[in-house]
């Protein structure tokens, strides 16, 4: 994982079985010392990823459209628009897209969250596989953060369909990059912190065994 991490690995993930794209979800407690900020880097280059794929499907089914046309033409065939029309099955044309990245959070959790706080981690588990809509409306859910760009473009659009399909109407939370700053107190900031902790104790150690040995010095003397 060191020399190919998660973020360079996860955009190539695909699924031939699913039109569009498999589901990844990332699951971290709100004190978890695992960083957040990786599982929103890789929700960005897959969105990006994306957002080109569909780019470059649209230009694909418009050639083919073109080409269908033609073809009716020159066999003097029906113009009915239902016999040129060309569908999602056209899975032949590209590949699978990258996939969907979600980022869930648990609040009041570590990072053994399935213990620190089952429920929210069981609601995002279910989430994840697909059973959301089966949710008890009382069931505490965990908090969604989407990466800046996403963020924008649901604003600009909360139908569109490249945002819809991350941004859900169901009951849980869905918050910026920005929140996610302020929602995780764990990562490399606490150990930072720690590690002055650490750093302060060891210093008073070293002094308190400096004070020892001059007194044991002067006893000597």
């Amino acid at each position: 994982f060191a020399r190919v991490p998660l973020v360079r690995r996860i955009p190539q993930l695909v699924n031939s079985d699913n039109g569009d794209g498999m589901e990844v979800h990332f699951i971290y407690g709100e004190n978890d010392w695992m960083d957040y900020k990786g599982g929103l880097e890789v929700q960005r280059q897959c969105w990006k990823k994306r957002l080109e794929w569909k780019e470059m499907k649209e230009q694909k089914l418009q050639v083919i459209k073109q080409v269908k046309k033609q073809k009716l033409l020159a066999d003097e065939c029906s113009h009915d628009d239902a016999s040129i029309k060309t569908t999602d099955s056209n899975n032949d044309i590209l590949p699978p897209p990258p996939p969907k990245v979600f980022v869930h959070g648990v609040r009041n959790a570590g990072h053994l969250l399935m213990l620190d706080n089952y429920k929210e981690f069981n609601a995002a588990v279910i989430i994840a596989g697909g059973g959301e809509g089966k949710l008890p409306s009382g069931m505490p859910r965990p908090v969604e953060f989407v990466c800046s760009e996403m963020m924008a473009e649901s604003d600009r659009s909360i139908t569109s369909d490249s945002v819809g399909s991350y941004i859900r109407t169901f009951d849980r939370h869905v918050m910026s990059e920005k929140d996610a700053a302020n929602f995780f107190r764990g990562g490399h900031g606490n150990r930072r912190e720690q590690k002055e902790v650490i750093d302060k104790m060891d210093h008073s150690s070293e002094k308190q065994g400096d004070m020892v040995r001059a007194e044991e010095k002067k006893i000597e003397e």
